[in-house]
């Protein structure tokens, strides 16, 4: 038993020796650890981005065809393109297809055979396609020999060599097969969809990524295009070209209008061009005779105002909450209310807001940075804008719901802008103490009370509590004010207790004496001057 096992191991260690010689790879190319990943990509069967294009493949030495007689009785042969390139078949003999299209070979086939089984169906299929070797090299992390099938494309091989490095050019790779010299066009084919720009690998393909420069010899397209940006030049590039690789012009293009600025031949200044592009399908003739250049830059023009969609949000406590459409400064807000099914029966209209978009408050953190400096520190601008932002949202809008919805002030019922945010919350019924009170929290409200009852509903003033500083802070607008009695306390109002600070009696002795000496001095100086 044992000798058998040995036998096992054996074979296998032959035939991983073997497989690490497969002619998918050159030896030297790659990492040892990345062999057998290779080899085992190599034999696979092949998958293919689609149906074979009997006009775009081309046959070689090593593809299979099936091969189907009609008649009294019907014979069917499996056939493979010998090295030389010729099929050779039963009771007929060689046919010379290498080189040929798929379409083309199909036909010199059927052609031959009819010549010899007259009045008879034929049918000739592409059963299996062949592998082929190919080299790849330049800008790609495992440069080498790989084996792949003749249904691969060139994007395939340099996947196969591990995929091109981060400074490879996707636009100007290099195939060299035979004497021909074809340019790869990655971009074109996986933006715009254009096959040639791929091609098919076929045996002795030479593919050479080189390196795209970065700053130099790119063009760009901007404006109304789906997506904007630069992309590397490639020789021949139109207008056409472009526009697909930004992947088409936007609804919303200005077709009559198309901006093209270029370098002029001493590349140190430039000028613009206006291109006219006709409407309809024409303007795609036209394009494609408008030659691009190393580092032009095209701009297209949106028509303004486009199909202008504007919505508001109206949250909280509305029967049906959501996004409404208006005819912006048309609708008005007690429209949007209605049509949002009205209020609710929780609905606290003195807390009640609305926010529009653009006014947009300072950051946070920049917000902390400036509360922790003294007022010394902070320049004019900086004091206002603060002072700005401690009344509260600078996007909110002064609107008292109450008046609106309740006493009916047409004044208040202000027109709507796109974005606009109403917010309508939850009626809380309470007041908020906070500071150096006793029981700082949530108190009930009482219509009608002032901001010494909260306060005593909190326990009262509490250690180093700064009587004198009390203020309100308003639910619906934010505003910080003085308690007042022309200022009733409503539901979601929050008072604040700050804390006293002690005075230092030293650096105010210290001020003093300085300030005195000053003044002795002033005095010295103008008794001298006088005697």
């Amino acid at each position: 038993m044992f000798k058998y096992v040995g036998v096992a191991v054996l074979l296998v260690l032959l035939a991983v020796e073997s497989s690490f010689c497969n002619p998918g790879f050159d030896s030297g190319s790659a990492s040892d650890s990345l062999k057998p990943v290779l080899v085992k990509n190599l034999l696979e069967t092949s998958v293919l981005d689609q149906v074979v294009d009997p006009d775009e493949y081309y046959v070689g030495p090593g593809d299979k065809f099936t091969v189907v007689i009609g008649g009294q009785l019907v014979n069917q042969y499996t056939l493979i393109v010998a090295p030389e390139g010729v099929l050779l078949v039963p009771e007929f003999g060689p046919i010379d297809v290498a080189g040929l299209s798929l379409s083309s070979a199909r036909s010199r086939i059927m052609d031959a055979l009819h010549s010899r089984y007259r009045d008879v169906d034929i049918s000739i299929l592409l059963a299996e396609l062949r592998r082929v070797k190919i080299t790849v090299s330049g800008e790609v992390m495992y440069p080498g020999v790989y084996v792949l099938s003749s249904g691969d494309r060139v994007s395939e091989a340099i996947r196969m060599a591990g995929g091109a490095s981060d400074i490879s050019s996707r636009r100007n790779i290099e195939l060299f097969r035979g004497s021909q010299k074809l340019i790869v066009d990655l971009e074109k084919y996986f933006r715009a969809d254009i096959k040639d720009a791929n091609p098919y690998v076929r045996e002795g393909d030479i593919i050479v990524v080189p390196s795209s420069e970065r700053k130099i010899n790119r063009i760009g397209i901007f404006g109304a295009v789906r997506s904007p940006g630069d992309h590397e030049f490639a020789a021949g590039d139109n207008l056409y070209d472009l526009i697909m690789l930004a992947y088409g012009l936007t609804t919303d293009v200005d077709s009559l209008y198309c901006e093209i600025v270029r370098f002029t031949p001493d590349r140190l200044m430039t000028k613009t061009m206006y291109v006219s592009l006709p409407s309809g399908d024409a303007w795609i003739d036209s394009v494609k005779n408008v030659e691009l250049f190393p580092d032009d830059r095209i701009y297209f023009r949106s028509i303004p105002e486009f199909h202008k969609k504007a919505q508001v949000m109206i949250l909280g406590e509305v029967v049906y909450p959501g996004a409404y459409p208006i005819i912006e400064d048309v609708t008005r807000l007690s429209e949007v209310i209605e049509t949002a099914g009205g209020l609710t029966e929780n609905a606290s209209l003195s807390e009640a807001r609305m926010d529009r978009a653009g006014y947009e408050s300072i950051k946070e953190a920049d917000f902390e940075r400036q509360l922790k400096l003294s007022m010394e520190e902070l320049n004019d601008v900086e004091k206002e804008y603060l002072r700005a932002q401690s009344i509260g949202n600078p996007g909110r809008v002064s609107v008292d719901f109450r008046k609106l919805l309740v006493d009916k002030e047409g004044r208040h019922d202000i027109t709507l802008k796109d974005g606009d945010v109403i917010v309508i919350p939850r009626l809380s019924r309470t007041v908020r103490v906070i500071g150096k009170v006793t029981r700082p929290g949530l108190v009930v409200h009482v219509p009608g009370k002032d901001a010494k009852f909260y306060i005593e509903q909190a326990g009262g003033f509490g250690w180093r509590a700064n009587k004198g500083k009390v203020r309100v802070i308003k639910a619906s607008s934010g505003a910080i004010v003085k308690p007042s009695g022309k200022i009733p306390i409503e539901v979601g109002d929050a008072i604040i207790v700050p804390e006293k600070h002690d005075r230092n009696w030293w650096n105010t002795a210290k001020d003093v004496g300085i300030f005195l000496a000053n003044i002795a001095t002033v005095y010295i100086v103008i008794d001298q001057v006088i005697k």
